[in-house]
């Protein structure tokens, strides 16, 4: 997992497969990373969706979603499909098959909501 500050949003790009470690490792990272921040995960390089991957970017997604923030997935067709298919509804999660436009999402909503303090609260 490498993680990039690019234009006022982390992109995380994983690689490789998921195991159970590292999906739990993964999750308490991008829950962190969704606390300061709009986060992008990048998944082009991914071989496989294992559901312990799925329930990690679910729970990202929640962090992310708590500070009215949207999460956003990057990866082939196949890939945010699957992720699709699992995460709720309610999920705070928008997958995307290119990284740009996930990326100029972000940036877009992120121009669009006031700054937040550390606290959550308003930073005016």
């Amino acid at each position: 997992m490498r993680v990039q500050q690019l234009g006022g949003c982390f992109v995380v790009r994983i690689t490789g497969e998921v195991d159970v470690l590292s999906a739990c490792r993964m999750q308490e990272h991008l829950c962190g990373l969704a606390g300061l921040d709009y986060v992008v995960v990048h998944l082009s390089a991914t071989h496989r969706i294992d559901p312990v991957l799925v329930r990690a970017l679910d729970a990202a997604g929640q962090a992310a979603g708590a500070r009215g923030r949207t999460m956003r997935i990057a990866g082939r067709h196949d890939v945010v499909a699957d992720i699709g298919r699992h995460v709720g509804a309610d999920s705070a999660i928008d997958c995307y098959v290119d990284l740009t436009d996930a990326v100029e999402m972000a940036l877009s909503e992120r121009k669009q909501r006031p700054p937040t303090s550390m606290n959550g609260h308003s930073g005016v």
